[in-house]
């Protein structure tokens, strides 16, 4: 039964009687739109709104959950590069144990236009720190930087262009005022660029996943379904990839099953005034980190090169004793066992233990044993963009372009091809056969290849396909690297080159 407002329909009536309406249909009809049309239309566009909501909701969550679990470059030295024009180009550099060690500015890009001592200060940087990757912030100026740099420099470093949508965000935070409390704002975003490209996961994690650059109507929504569902994927991922005891941040261990916030800087703290973790059961010792806390995190809590060979695995320590029991029954140390993967295949084919631990929870150590690595996420693989477009008047309608994946939505995808404006491939465009969502393709940071289709120069859209058109070949990967002539490294001691560096 749908309750409707009087007061509309008693004005009316009032109203006719006061000067009555020529016709009597007129009248019904006035009558009918007056009474139903509020209720309905709230119900109706209630019921809209809770559709849409968790439509929204649900991609952001998608796109959110492939954004933390994209390829990672892993436990090595970065430059980053925070593109700047007048204030010159942030430049940091960060040791394979995410570490700033040092951080400068270059001027390579207008109105100074120092590329040569631009260059000669990279130089300078790889060799003291034998760091060879480096990363820019995909800003304004980042493609500029970016193609200027790799023209200049041929093979002596691999160059990176990466999203820094958030690391204003973070810079700005108190806990990134926390994290470096002697460095400005400028200096925190390149950090920032260069820890993310390290470790997405440990780095996101710190920001506000509605700044991060993905999803969709993401400030329109109903905030707290938003809130929920977005804690509940970081904290689905970072138990899932485990976390490194003795490098992770408070914010990343916050999102560990069983520890919040109070346990997590508390462990920092704890790690901080006596040193790394050597063992996983020393964090019974960390102030109130109890015995239930203990059963649901230790598992994801991993540390390398420990008392403990299975502390860096996801083997649970309830488990321990009866992996050592087998170890012993064959004659083997526990180190020696684990190093010995046609032992741990016969461990998975025991009866005894099969009963003794049930077959499900035995597969799940043994593959947790065998794995090559214990962080399940896949390594980072170079793409680069074409050398010869600087701008949208440069795109050919009809030319296969390299891109990547910057935003999935409902209705299609956005790549990004090198170029300030992301193009957007229709849901249409995206595969030969019938899609309901472009997820059911693409995620998040996939590399593509993508043919342009049209070219808007007035409204700065560009518009590209997937599809394979005849007389070209299918959407690929992988590209082709420029080759360029070598370029001699200019004159000057180290010292000049770093002038101005904190180190």
């Amino acid at each position: 039964e749908i309750q409707v407002d009087q007061q509309p329909v008693v004005q009316l009536i009032k109203s006719h009687l006061e000067a009555p309406l020529k016709n009597q249909d007129q009248w019904i009809d006035k009558v009918n739109r007056v009474s139903l049309s509020t209720a309905l239309d709230l119900d109706v566009m209630g019921e809209l709104r809770k559709i849409a909501d968790e439509s929204a909701i649900s991609v952001f969550a998608k796109n959110l959950k492939d954004l933390l679990l994209s390829p990672y470059f892993g436990a090595k030295g970065v430059i980053a590069l925070d593109p700047g024009l007048r204030t010159g180009t942030k430049t940091v550099v960060i040791n394979d144990e995410g570490k700033l060690v040092a951080d400068g500015l270059i001027y390579p890009l207008a109105p100074k236009n120092d590329l040569n001592g631009s260059v000669a200060t990279l130089r300078a940087l790889k060799e003291k720190y034998q760091i060879k990757t480096v990363v820019i912030g995909n800003g304004t100026g980042g493609r500029d930087l970016y193609d200027a740099l790799r023209s200049k420099t041929d093979k002596e470093f691999d160059f990176h262009l990466i999203s820094e949508a958030g690391a204003s965000v973070y810079s700005a935070s108190e806990l990134a005022k926390k994290e470096y409390p002697d460095k400005d704002v400028t200096v925190r975003g390149a950090i920032s660029i260069g820890k993310r490209f390290q470790d997405p996961l440990a780095e996101l994690v710190k920001i506000d996943p509605k700044s991060i650059g993905v999803g969709q109507y993401q400030h329109d929504v109903n905030q707290i379904k938003l809130k929920k569902s977005l804690n509940a994927v970081i904290e689905d991922c970072v138990n899932y990839v485990g976390v490194d005891l003795n490098t992770a941040s408070a914010p990343l261990l916050s999102h560990v099953s069983g520890i919040g916030e109070k346990l997590a800087y508390a462990i920092v703290q704890t790690r901080e005034d006596t040193g790394p973790f050597t063992d996983r059961s020393e964090l019974l010792k960390v102030p109130k980190f109890g015995q239930k806390a203990f059963e649901q995190a230790s598992g994801f809590l991993r540390i390398y090169n420990g008392k403990n060979p299975l502390d860096a695995t996801f083997v649970h320590p309830e488990q321990y004793e009866k992996v050592k029991d087998y170890a012993f029954e064959k004659s083997l140390d526990l180190k020696g066992f684990v190093q010995s993967k046609d032992e741990i295949r016969r461990f998975k084919e025991s009866k005894k233990y099969q009963e003794l631990m049930g077959l499900e929870t035995l597969n799940d150590i043994v593959d947790s044993l065998l794995a090559p690595t214990q962080d399940p996420r896949s390594e980072l693989e170079t793409v680069e963009f074409s050398a010869d477009i600087r701008e949208m008047k440069d795109l050919k309608v009809g030319s296969w372009y390299q891109g990547v994946v910057s935003n999935l939505t409902h209705f299609g995808a956005f790549i990004d091809i090198g170029l300030k404006e992301n193009a957007l491939a229709h849901i249409s465009e995206i595969s030969e056969k019938f899609i309901s969502s472009p997820s059911e393709i693409l995620t998040l940071n996939q590399a593509v290849k993508v043919r342009v289709i049209e070219v808007d120069q007035q409204r700065k859209r560009i518009a590209v396909s997937l599809k394979k058109e005849a007389g070209t070949r299918t959407n690929q990967a992988a590209s082709k690297k420029q080759s360029r002539p070598p370029q001699k490294p200019k004159k000057g001691t180290m010292a000049d080159k770093l002038a101005g560096f904190k180190v």
